[in-house]
């Protein structure tokens, strides 16, 4: 994660961001963040953005629900 967004972010707007306007860096760098982390694909997955992977693999939590009054676990999945 750290290496791609060094690579396809930080290199590339280093001298034109970075280095100039700070905020303005900021700024964009989280806007990049939320594009890589919702609709750019990924090897890992497939070549599939997160966003698409987890709508293609609607898949149950394994986790179980469990109850703060009696201390008892449900037998539902979440």
């Amino acid at each position: 994660f750290n290496g791609s967004v060094q690579y396809e972010f930080i290199y590339h707007n280093l001298d034109t961001l970075f280095l100039k306007d700070l905020t303005n860096f900021n700024r964009k760098l989280m806007q990049h963040l939320v594009w890589y982390n919702t609709k750019r694909p990924h090897l890992s997955l497939d070549l599939k953005s997160p966003l698409q992977y987890v709508l293609d693999n609607d898949q149950n939590s394994r986790m179980w629900w469990t109850s703060t009054g009696s201390g008892q676990e449900s037998k539902y999945f979440i």
